[in-house]
């Protein structure tokens, strides 16, 4: 069971009941990312200790997140100093560049400005004390990234006086379960389209663990289990459903398939 004073509710947009659900069920951080968002909580929670959400982006991330939540550079003084005449207590700062990102830049660049805000807040006499830098880690990534990471931490942050006890955080859900298991599927409908140009049917889709083709960008490997001589065609690949929509594959070349048949795809978990 995890305390409810180790959770942080990092939605930086709240509903005022959710808020007063977390309050009243322990639950003491939270973040956020405007103006609005810290007058509400000085309203409803203003014991609350807040994290700031930067902006930070990584465009060559598979899902960008920069569109939706971040403060921007210029807003980040008068969110502090706003903070401090409603004697609020702001106590860190976070940022996420995107899920499944790539771009290493975008972490130091996203770093250098949490140490900016941090400098900002110092010279207000505001004690920040938490650095969360977010997720977006896959297992590639997360071993090609982590020495330059903890780098630019321990020169920005570790091996500067007025830093260097403060907590870091990092969220790398993606990281731990992108990949737990091989999904299993069974064709259960084909039709041939034209000359050797084949749609196929199968018993899970967008519906189900499909649904990452559209709302993570994700492009599934279909894998047959038997073994063929090499030859592919083009296929089209749906789900069980009436829904038209339902399409795991507009395009993707496989071995002609058989009703029955079974088929795997590797790499399957969070954001299935």
């Amino acid at each position: 069971k995890v305390s409810p004073r180790r959770i942080i509710y990092a939605n930086p947009c709240k509903r005022n009941k959710d808020i007063a659900f977390a309050l009243e069920r322990g639950i003491q951080y939270t973040t956020f990312d405007s103006l609005c968002e810290l007058e509400k909580l000085n309203r409803i929670a203003p014991e609350m200790k807040l994290i700031l959400r930067l902006y930070a982006n990584d465009p060559t991330a598979q899902c960008i997140l920069s569109n939706k939540f971040g403060a921007f550079r210029n807003e980040w003084e008068s969110i502090l100093q706003r903070g401090r005449e409603l004697n609020m207590n702001i106590v860190g700062v976070s940022f996420h560049v995107g899920s499944k990102s790539s771009d290493i830049n975008a972490f130091l660049t996203a770093l250098d400005d949490s140490l900016y805000v941090f400098d900002i807040a110092y010279n207000m006499n505001i004690n920040l004390s938490i650095l969360n830098i977010g997720g977006g880690f896959t297992y590639k990534t997360a071993k090609k990234f982590y020495k330059t990471i903890n780098d630019k931490i321990d020169t920005l942050f570790i091996k500067n006086l007025k830093y260097k006890d403060i907590t870091i955080i990092s969220e790398p859900g993606r990281f731990f379960v992108s990949s737990s298991h091989t999904l299993v599927v069974n064709v259960i409908g084909k039709k041939e389209n034209g000359e050797k140009e084949f749609v196929y049917y199968l018993n899970d889709g967008m519906y189900g663990s499909f649904n990452c083709v559209h709302f993570d960008h994700a492009k599934p490997i279909i894998c047959p289990f038997n073994e063929r001589n090499g030859k592919v065609y083009k296929s089209k690949i749906f789900g069980p459903t009436c829904d038209s929509m339902d399409k795991i594959s507009d395009e993707i070349y496989l071995p002609e398939l058989a009703i029955g048949e079974w088929c795997y795809i590797e790499n399957f978990g969070a954001y299935t």
